[in-house]
């Protein structure tokens, strides 16, 4: 253990596909010597995990890499070590930017040398490392960096999909699924960690198998893993419309061990506009299949994300994305405003819709939503649900948890009051007492 005097700081951005490579990136250091530190100033290397997704993204990504120079100011011994999407697609832009300062780039295929590369920006080594290999690692025991009731198993890489906004093909490559027997053994070893809760994640969880197996295999991957008695719960992220089979459903609505609860990223409801974007779906066939899940024996939250200002939309398009959630109502939505990224059509693309009216947009249909979700969470009023413990709130009156309805981090919390001594990871049963917006409040029965 030659490098255990050594301390590494980490910072995550982005996606959850992004934690779990830094799950493993922390596993491979951790496993060669390496201790972690929060604190920048007493580390002797900090890795940021980039996300390049879209504007925002890389300007979050740029501010925290100008944080840890100025941190460097202060100590001049500090190596910084910029992983994840931004590194693989703008690798030359950081360089520009920061410079020498930057002691290693380390592009999305490159996880497996991590620590030979670390071991030579601490030996006073400056690398880079950009290949866009076709290449996906897996590891056994990652070290999870979420609490312990749940984490994220992450079934494919890449996409095929090719949306014109999108540059996610360019910087994770093709759709590259893992094998079922690999996410089974991960999974295993992830529930004899305390892992109750697996969120099933990938640019598309729906086309899982496909590339492997010839054929979508993702109701029989969620067979597999339902059959690990530790698991209490498994949640899918990122499914997109067109693939979601009645098969898909029928397992979702009859398999006690999924969550009811299905995020789909629909981006936008008229048809032309998908068209320009390249989806596959369209106003009738996305009516057709909220439907459907309506329709269900269960009731399956849904939750989706939308864009407002994509090039080309007009107001009647606009129009008819606030109507559609309000006659089709979702139950969490995340919106986000069209920016041009480069490598993408859309780029290409000379219709625009002014800054001014994207934020208009913007404002106006994240007041419908609020208004929806706030109806939605009225319907939970005098139901009981079963809750897991996530820790308590600020002033510490009471509990905070989720329901099966509620994935980490991006939807609402539960609220509760309970007599018990609760620990962290523990289901416990609630009646809801009160509802708001985007969250509940009960107490245990």
């Amino acid at each position: 253990m030659a490098n255990k005097s050594k301390k590494i700081g980490v910072i995550t951005l982005g996606c959850d596909k992004n934690r779990v490579d830094t799950e493993f990136i922390l596993t491979k250091l951790a496993d060669a010597g390496f201790v972690f530190d929060a604190d920048i100033l007493k580390v002797d290397a900090v890795l940021v995990n980039t996300c390049s997704f879209i504007a925002s993204s890389r300007q979050e990504g740029f501010e925290n890499i100008a944080d840890l120079v100025e941190a460097k100011n202060k100590n001049k011994k500090l190596k910084i070590v910029v992983c994840g999407c931004l590194a693989e697609k703008d690798s030359e832009e950081i360089k520009q930017k920061f410079g020498d300062m930057i002691d290693a780039i380390v592009g999305v295929s490159n996880y497996e040398n991590i620590v030979q590369i670390v071991n030579d920006v601490l030996n006073g080594k400056k690398v880079c490392k950009i290949n866009g290999q076709d290449v996906l690692y897996f590891a056994k025991n990652r070290k999870i960096t979420t609490p312990i009731n749940y984490a994220y198993l992450k079934i494919a890489d890449g996409c095929n999909n090719f949306c014109t906004f999108c540059r996610i093909p360019y910087i994770r490559g093709r759709y590259r699924s893992q094998t079922i027997e690999k996410l089974v053994e991960e999974a295993q070893d992830l529930a004899s960690f305390g892992t109750t809760e697996l969120v099933l994640v990938a640019q598309d969880v729906t086309k899982y198998g496909t590339d492997l197996y010839g054929k979508p295999m993702l109701v029989e991957l969620i067979k597999k893993l339902s059959a690990i008695e530790q698991i209490k719960w498994i949640r899918l992220l990122y499914a997109y419309p067109e693939s979601i089979t009645d098969e898909l459903i029928e397992e979702i609505d009859l398999n006690d061990k999924v969550c009811k609860y299905l995020d789909i990223p629909l981006q936008h409801v008229s048809s032309k506009v998908l068209k320009k974007m390249n989806r596959k779906s369209d106003y009738e066939k996305i009516c057709t299949l909220v439907s459907k899940l309506r329709n269900c024996k269960h009731n399956i939250a849904i939750r989706s994300t939308f864009m407002v200002g994509f090039p080309g939309e007009t107001e009647e398009d606009f129009e008819k994305l606030c109507t559609f959630l309000q006659e089709y109502p979702l139950n969490n939505v995340g919106f986000f405003k069209f920016s041009k990224e480069k490598d993408t059509v859309a780029n290409t693309f000379e219709e625009t819709v002014s800054e001014e009216e994207k934020e208009r947009r913007l404002k106006v249909i994240s007041t419908i939503q609020q208004k929806v979700s706030k109806t939605l969470c009225k319907k939970f009023k005098n139901k009981t649900m079963q809750v897991v413990v996530e820790g308590v709130n600020e002033d510490q009156t009471a509990f905070v948890g989720r329901s099966q309805y509620q994935a980490p981090d991006v939807d609402g919390v539960v609220y509760f009051y309970s007599d018990k001594e609760l620990a962290l990871g523990d289901y416990v049963n609630i009646k809801i007492k009160n509802t708001y917006e985007y969250d509940l409040e009960g107490e245990e029965v």
